[in-house]
């Protein structure tokens, strides 16, 4: 049992509330049991169990990789306004854009500057549903494993690639160079999605939340694409368009066939 919050291994803990710590240990955290169990075997992490919940945890007790620690350690260490009594220390794994030569049908989607923790969660979680090979964002992007972005991939962080920190016009390059079409997003003047080919390989491309694409990321892709919007919204939000588009992909992909589950919920 841990219970002094000086202790060097709680203070390195405690420092991975910063993206310099992270990016220098390359850990990040996760808390609560159910995100925990999302974990694959083949990563490398460490389990804290908070002294109050130890009863109701205790099938943990027995796991190398776990420890204990007083409820005052554990706050210290907790990004949550409710701690649950469980999180992981987790390293990350760092995945380069050779791996997409494994890849027989590239579907891409490549994130510029987006900047909402939420939207990137999201974008990652709908891009892990509907099977994207992997996810690259550019240097201007939020933290991947900033707390709230973690929260809102609902585990999806460990289902799908993510290639950080790229430069747009290598990336572009990359993906051309493997016959990957890159597309553009617009809110309007493209090709509507429902109009264009999607079933290739692609990369579609989603831009800031407030600006959209950058003018060099617009002037490097193949194709501008668009959603039609007959209504009086002047845009989407970034994370809804990218759906639009990636189900697009989804239903022209899978056509006539039958996809492993539909979820309602």
């Amino acid at each position: 049992m841990i219970t002094s919050t000086q202790n060097a291994y709680i203070k390195k803990a405690v420092g991975l509330k910063q993206r310099k710590n992270r990016d220098g240990t390359g850990l990040f955290i996760i808390e609560g049991e159910k995100f925990v169990n999302e974990v694959p075997d083949d990563w490398d992490y460490e389990l804290l169990i908070a002294e109050s919940f130890a009863s109701d945890l205790s099938r943990y007790e027995h796991r190398a990789n776990a420890r204990f620690v007083s409820d005052v350690v554990f706050r210290a260490i907790s990004d949550t306004v409710t701690p649950q009594g469980i999180l992981a220390i987790v390293r990350r794994k760092d995945y380069e854009l050779a791996m997409l030569d494994q890849i027989v049908k590239p579907f891409i989607l490549l994130c510029e500057d987006i900047q909402d923790p939420g939207n990137l969660g999201t974008l990652l979680r709908t891009a892990d549903a509907a099977g994207c090979d992997c996810v690259m964002l550019t240097k201007g992007s939020v933290d991947l494993y900033n707390s709230k972005v973690l929260r809102a991939t609902a585990g999806s962080v460990f289902h799908i690639p993510v290639i950080e920190q790229v430069e747009i016009a290598d990336a572009v390059t990359q993906l051309r160079k493997r016959g990957i079409r890159v597309l553009a997003t617009l809110p309007s003047g493209g090709i509507p999605a429902y109009e264009t080919n999607l079933a290739p390989p692609c990369a579609i491309m989603i831009g800031n939340e407030g600006r959209g694409l950058s003018r060099e990321a617009f002037t490097l892709a193949d194709q501008a694409v668009c959603i039609p919007m007959p209504g009086r919204a002047e845009s989407l939000n970034a994370s809804a368009a990218a759906a639009m588009l990636i189900y697009e992909a989804v239903r022209q992909r899978y056509a006539g066939k039958s996809t492993a589950k539909c979820d309602f919920s």
